[in-house]
């Protein structure tokens, strides 16, 4: 038995916190997502703080440790991550998210990824793209 999401909340008018196991799904799970309730789902240890800018924007910062959701395995190949994503709906056929993650697997490697997502709907089609640009490698 493992415990998929268990966390405490606080919200008040325009910020939140949650601290606890969570799901973490950004840009359409995407940019970042948590693989639904499989044994194989990603589990993130997450701190977020998320603050609402204006009617439509909101800017989660979070700071995660996810593991790989195999409780028997090394803890060694687990990954630390922190990120800032800037969500501004602009409305219900427009979104345009923003995004900085770093990215840091254990013993392996460390990164930085920057990007944003556009997704636009007409009717019944729906176009979303992402560009992201990983500038370098940390060592």
């Amino acid at each position: 038995m493992d415990l998929f999401e268990g966390y405490i909340e606080s919200k008040t008018d325009g910020f939140k916190y949650k601290l606890g196991r969570q799901r973490l799904k950004y840009g359409d799970q995407k940019i970042l997502g948590e693989r639904n309730w499989t044994p194989g789902a990603a589990s993130f240890d997450a701190f977020l703080v998320q603050w609402e800018i204006g009617k439509k924007g909101k800017l989660d910062l979070v700071y995660a440790q996810n593991s790989d959701g195999n409780s028997s395995s090394d803890e060694s190949d687990d990954t630390n991550l922190a990120f800032a994503y800037y969500k501004l709906k602009m409305d219900s056929a427009h979104e345009l998210d923003a995004y900085i993650i770093h990215n840091n697997e254990r013993e392996v490697l460390e990164s930085m990824t920057y990007g944003f997502r556009i997704k636009h709907v007409w009717g019944n089609f729906t176009f979303v793209t992402k560009i992201c640009i990983k500038p370098r490698l940390i060592l």
